[in-house]
């Protein structure tokens, strides 16, 4: 996973804000109740003060003066009547400025508990593996070209980042990793809502081809890929544009009510972050990659003397010489990258969610305003190069492989494990896992390799065998 603008507003979240959030709230708390203590203590005042009592004078006798006719009486104001204490502009301003203060404070509290937190590492190697082989979960199945499926996930945030997907369609079973970045929400909701998108766009491709004439019917290969592209996109449109469609259909977005408020608050995070995503549809003999991001994916065949490992894809970021001209040739009068990031922010060009890139300027508008003051100041500097969105996409590159008998294994896996070992070195340490006959799960034997306690990074791995006839207990649940 690459650095993003998230990653940096989180980490110094968790130092900056666990102070500063409770003192802007007590803060505004206590001027505010100064404010209205001082404001009630002021009218209760009187205008007339009080005179010292005087010892009484003997009572003279004075003639009264003549009487003059009776004054009509002035009618008197709501305030006299009432007797309101009269308004001081300055003290309202005081208790506004209090309130808001408290209102900022809570906000930034609120923000502060989203934010994901480092977890603690156990110490002794023990603890260490126990806390590895947390996640570990296996599939077993019979009669499919695949028959075991391993998966595990390491956190270093909470909640992770990254994860895993798995859904049975129609007889067939989709599996996939999902690498989160800047946030969980993003690979949450993909992970979750992924397998019914390809369900349904599977569905649509196949009615759509079925109507067609003999000469015009696309392969089933064709069908899949265009399935899987139209899942991918119409996923990511939901996830972009959720927020904003949620404030265009309240009636008066200048005056929402708190539990509005509250609920776009919870959609802009999953908008906000984002995540690459790898997926496998495995269907009869054939498998179906699809992929978005720095996820990788590979094919390890055993050969004679060693294993050879085969990689569908390469990383879709600036690294890649492609993609950096695709990005180039869709914003040709910009200065699209910038300190090695697209408009210094992501490396990825493909990804689910980073709406940064994806929302045009309206949308930011009506947005803004539910950003934090932190947020917005490193969001600056991209507002003045923000020209022409989207300047990355969520279309995956979509390939498909026979299952042959010398293949062994099909590994998905999220950036980081592939940063640490090396797809040769993983396929190695799969293979060693099948020669020794382990007892453990394959994909928890690879992370207790790549694990390092140093490096702050989840880590997500599934492993699916081929031409092993492997029984045992299903532990991985579908999604």
């Amino acid at each position: 996973m690459s650095l993003s603008l998230s990653t940096c507003v989180k980490k110094l979240g968790q130092t900056t804000l666990p102070r500063l959030a409770p003192v802007a709230l007590r803060t505004g708390l206590n001027v505010s109740y100064k404010f209205n203590r001082l404001y009630t203590t002021e009218s209760e005042k009187t205008e007339t003060p009080e005179t010292p009592e005087t010892p009484e004078k003997p009572i003279e006798k004075v003639t009264p003066p003549p009487q003059e006719p009776p004054k009509e009486e002035k009618q008197k104001s709501y305030y006299d009547n009432y007797e309101a204490p009269k308004q001081n502009s300055k003290l309202r301003l005081g208790v506004c400025a209090g309130t808001l203060a408290a209102l900022g404070g809570y906000y930034l509290y609120q923000d502060y508990k989203k934010k994901p937190k480092l977890v603690k590492i156990p110490s002794t190697e023990e603890a260490i593996n126990k806390f590895i082989s947390k996640e570990e979960a296996s599939l077993f199945v019979k009669n499919k070209i695949f028959d075991r499926v391993d998966v595990d996930t390491v956190a270093h945030n909470s909640p992770i980042e990254d994860g895993f997907l798995a859904a049975e369609i129609d007889g067939s079973y989709l599996f996939g990793v999902v690498d989160g970045h800047g946030g969980s929400q993003c690979a949450k909701n993909v992970a979750k809502f992924l397998p019914e998108y390809f369900k349904q766009a599977l569905k649509v491709e196949t009615e759509k081809a079925e109507r067609l004439w003999m000469w015009q019917k696309p392969s089933r290969k064709e069908i899949i890929t265009n399935a899987f592209k139209r899942a991918f996109m119409e996923l990511d449109e939901d996830l972009v544009n959720l927020a904003f469609n949620t404030i265009s259909n309240i009636k008066k977005p200048e005056s929402l009510k708190l539990n509005e408020q509250q609920k776009v608050l919870e959609i802009i995070p999953s908008s906000l972050t984002g995540c690459s995503c790898t997926v496998a549809f495995l269907e009869k003999d054939e498998v179906f990659v699809a992929s978005i991001g720095s996820s990788q994916a590979f094919v390890s065949k055993e050969k004679k003397s060693n294993w050879e490992v085969i990689n569908l894809f390469a990383k879709h970021d600036i690294s890649n010489q492609y993609e950096t001209a695709l990005l180039r040739a869709a914003h040709p009068k910009e200065k699209v990258l910038v300190d090695g990031r697209i408009l210094g922010i992501y490396k990825e060009t493909r990804s689910f969610g980073d709406s940064l890139l994806k929302w045009n300027k309206t949308q930011r508008t009506q947005i803004e305003k539910y950003l934090s003051a932190m947020d917005k100041k490193f969001l600056e500097p991209y507002d003045r190069m923000n020209i022409s969105p989207p300047y990355i996409t969520a279309m995956p590159e979509v390939k498909s492989i026979k299952v042959k008998a010398d293949d062994r294994f099909l590994c998905i896996s999220s950036e980081e494990v592939v940063k640490q070992m090396g797809e040769s070195k993983i396929a190695s340490c799969i293979a060693e896992y099948k020669q020794n006959k382990g007892k453990n799960n394959a994909a928890t034997h690879v992370m207790k390799k790549a694990f390092n306690k140093k490096v702050e990074e989840d880590m997500a791995l599934m492993v699916i065998f081929f031409n092993g006839h492997e029984e045992g207990k299903s532990t991985l649940k579908f999604n």
